[in-house]
Parts: C-alpha cells; sequence; structure tokens
C-alpha cells in the first residue's frame, strides 16, 4: 500500500470525524445553556407572579423587587437578617448548664434587640402601664385582632387610635361588663358551638377543633394581624398551637404579631413558655421584640418573621 493510499483510509476518516464531533457537540452544549437558563429565569418568574397573587388575596401591596424590597427576596433564598438575633437569644438563654431566670430572659429580649436588626422596628405601646399591648400598625389598611381573655378595651382602643380600619373580634367569659365595651367596638365571641351558652377559655385551649372553628367561622380570617393571649392560668397552652406544624399552620392560619400576657405564673406555666422560647429559636418563626416583667406580670410581644405577608404588611419597611 502507497504512503497516499494509507492516508486516504486512515488520515481522513480520523479528521473528518473529528470535524463531525466538533460540530456537533458544541452548538447542543449551547443550546443545553440556553434552555437550562431560560428554564432559571421561567422557574422565578412564575415564583414571583404566584407569590405576587397570594399577597393580594390577602390585600397586601406586593413590593417591587428593588431598593430595600429586595430583602424580602433574600429571605425568601435562604438569608435572614434575625440570625444574629437567634444566636444572641440561644448564648444567653439555651446555650448553658442552669435553666434562666425570668429576670434573665427580660434583659436578653431587651439586650439581644439592641445589638441586632431587631432595635430597626419601631413598636409602640397601647394602652396604660398595668393593661398594655405591643404591636406594629399599617396605618389606614384593614387588619384583624383576635384577643383571647381581655380585661378591658383600654388597650384595643388605644390601637383603634392608630388604626382606624382595625376589625376586633374577643374571646371571654362570662363578664358581662367586657363583652358590653367589646360589642361597641367590635365583635365578642360568648357563644359555645355546642354544649354550654357560653364560651369558656380553657374548654377552647384544650380543643384544637374548637378554636379553629372559632378562627374560619367566626371571625373568618386566615390571616391574623394581631393575637392577644391573657387567658389566665391556662393562656400558655394556645402557645404549641402557633409551632410550625402545628394546628395553625394545618388548616393555613398565619398569626403575625402575638402579645402573650401571665400573671403569678405556675411552675408548668414557666416550664411551657420556656419550651415554646426554645422552640421558636430553633423553629426561627417567632422573634421576641418586646419583654415586659412587673411584678407578678410578665408580657411577651413577639413577631412572625417566616411568613413573607407578615414581614411585607409590617416589617420590610425598617430594614
Amino acid at each position: 500500500m502507497s504512503g497516499s493510499e494509507y492516508f486516504d483510509l486512515h488520515e481522513h476518516p480520523l479528521e473528518r470525524k473529528h470535524k463531525m464531533c466538533h460540530r456537533l457537540s458544541f452548538p447542543s452544549m449551547q443550546m443545553n445553556r440556553k434552555w437550562f437558563a431560560l428554564s432559571i429565569f421561567t422557574l422565578l418568574f412564575l415564583f414571583y407572579v404566584l407569590l405576587k397573587i397570594e399577597l393580594e388575596q390577602l390585600n397586601i401591596d406586593f413590593p417591587s423587587i428593588t431598593g430595600e424590597h429586595s430583602l424580602i427576596m433574600l429571605m425568601l433564598f435562604g438569608w435572614d437578617p434575625m440570625q444574629d438575633w437567634t444566636n444572641c437569644m440561644s448564648k444567653k438563654l439555651l446555650n448553658r448548664k442552669k435553666d434562666w431566670e425570668w429576670e434573665e430572659l427580660d434583659g436578653a429580649v431587651t439586650e439581644c434587640g439592641d445589638m441586632t436588626p431587631v432595635r430597626k422596628i419601631e413598636v409602640k405601646r397601647f394602652g396604660s402601664d398595668e393593661f398594655s399591648r405591643f404591636g406594629v400598625t399599617t396605618g389606614a389598611r384593614q387588619s384583624t385582632l383576635v384577643s383571647f381573655g381581655p380585661l378591658n378595651t383600654i388597650a384595643e382602643e388605644a390601637l383603634r387610635e392608630s388604626q382606624p380600619q382595625l376589625i376586633f373580634h374577643g374571646v371571654n367569659s362570662s363578664n358581662l361588663i367586657i363583652n358590653s365595651s367589646f360589642h361597641a367596638i367590635g365583635r365578642i365571641h360568648t357563644i359555645d358551638f355546642e354544649e354550654t351558652p357560653i364560651f369558656s377559655l380553657k374548654k377552647l385551649s384544650h380543643n384544637q377543633k374548637e378554636l379553629i372553628s372559632l378562627l374560619q367561622d367566626k371571625v373568618q380570617r386566615s390571616f391574623i394581624d394581631h393575637l392577644w393571649i391573657n387567658a389566665g392560668s391556662f393562656g400558655h397552652e394556645f402557645l404549641s398551637l402557633m409551632h410550625r406544624g402545628g394546628p395553625l399552620d394545618a388548616e393555613n392560619i398565619e398569626v403575625c404579631q402575638v402579645n402573650f400576657e401571665m400573671r403569678s405564673p405556675s411552675t408548668e406555666q414557666r416550664d411551657h413558655f420556656a419550651s415554646f422560647l426554645a422552640k421558636s429559636l430553633q423553629h426561627q418563626r417567632f422573634y421576641f421584640v418586646r419583654s415586659e416583667l412587673q411584678k407578678d406580670r410578665y408580657l411577651a410581644y413577639f413577631i412572625n418573621m417566616e411568613n413573607a405577608a407578615c414581614i411585607t404588611k409590617y416589617f420590610l419597611r425598617f430594614f
């Protein structure tokens, strides 16, 4: 076989094969990259649209994805501006050998709030020193307050002055004077569903089905802007309902701002509250913004920084 024949049989096919592979594979890679980029963009756009629709159903203006409002998008992709607060609270209360005292909790909430982004949130006090609640308002936008066991309407009326479009729902026992006062500013629910003519808060705290029925059938809201709990010696039992994966989550009921009050708490109540605080730090759903200890009265104000609707409506403007 001559040199030219050997070249024709062995060199040319290899060269043609190489050129053919070069022509086919590289454009294919370019096409895959284009489809991948297009798919990612499409998914992000659909996510944006679905989130916007969900917030509009809650009567919440969806922010543009520019400027300070980019915070909500960063949080949705896993960035948590409250991580410093969680680390601070865990260090002071959980990562230690001995149990913390109530005075230490009060101090930790204040100190960790002052050194983390929590300090930017402008929280207002409503009511008197003895009957006070904390909250962040939205001006003219509509919101809902559900109050378990109100002792009077001092704080409720003060909150309405800051937020005229506030809808009140009070749940109380047989105190007719308080019920009458609540009728003047909102709705008071005193009728039980089945057995007794009076709404028993103790029964309600033990019966998740009736609590869900109250919120769905009487309050008729899946987004509770303000939840105030002052239910005497059994108020702590409401706390476990709000954990991630709990009964409220199962029914898609969201709670945004919570005021929780205990008076002369027993050891069981303290332990229950300590468990709630530990789970809150673990789940990073609720952040304690205010803590107030007065003799036998303890008041905690915490907010939901896991829910996009809650963040957008109340807290986004502070970051």
